[in-house]
């Protein structure tokens, strides 16, 4: 497959497929979920095509799996393949990028070049196994189950609680079934897909001890 280079482009971006994580490069499918900035103009319009990710760097090699959120700024390319395959990608490779910038006008753009990479964001498997333990050892530690989101729904009408791992959320919903409290709705999910979860105007947000899988 050809890959001709179109600019650079930092995205939040969602792993939908890690099947061809282990080869070199390293190709991931990918759905981008926000922009974040970029040397092209209306990169919105190439973002809704961007379905890859190939890394020649062997740090990703295996990196990511399916369901990750995670953070890539590398060299945004056009791929070719054979009949009607024609796509976009974001490369990283071991020599740094043009920067990608939020400023959309050529002029505006700053004259530096950062190292591109990617940094996983929110691995909604990450605490998956250790669910039980923290509601059973950690009760009142602040990334416990429910640990701040109880005590909230004594307060107020109604608590969303959202988290990636439905482990968590499964304990959460025991312990609020425990002591009867039925004000809080559990949403699997995390900060890169709020706007998609459809949640209704909020009045407080609040983190726990929670910005690594944010």
């Amino acid at each position: 497959m050809a890959a001709q280079e179109v600019g650079a482009v930092s995205v939040l971006a969602r792993v939908t497929d890690h099947a061809e994580g282990l080869a070199t490069p390293a190709v991931y499918g990918i759905s981008v979920d926000t922009v974040i900035g970029s040397t092209i103009d209306e990169p919105t319009t190439f973002a809704r095509r961007i379905t890859q990710m190939r890394c020649y760097l062997g740090a990703y090699t295996g990196a990511f799996r399916e369901g990750d959120v995670v953070y890539l700024s590398g060299r945004l390319v056009h791929l070719h393949g054979p009949g009607d395959h024609n796509t976009f990608g974001i490369e990283l490779t071991p020599g740094p990028p043009p920067s990608p910038s939020s400023p959309t006008s050529p002029a505006d753009r700053p004259p530096h070049h950062p190292t591109e990479g990617a940094l996983v964001i929110s691995d909604p498997q990450a605490f998956a196994s250790t669910a039980a333990y923290y509601a059973r050892c950690r009760p009142h530690y602040p990334d416990a189950p429910g640990s701040l989101t109880l005590p909230l729904a004594e307060v107020t009408g109604e608590v969303l609680a959202v988290d990636p791992a439905a482990e968590m959320l499964d304990q959460g919903c025991r312990l609020a079934a425990e002591r009867g409290v039925r004000n809080i709705r559990w949403i699997q999910g995390d900060a890169a897909c709020l706007p998609e979860l459809g949640l209704p105007p909020l009045g407080l947000i609040v983190m726990a001890k929670s910005f690594h899988p944010v």
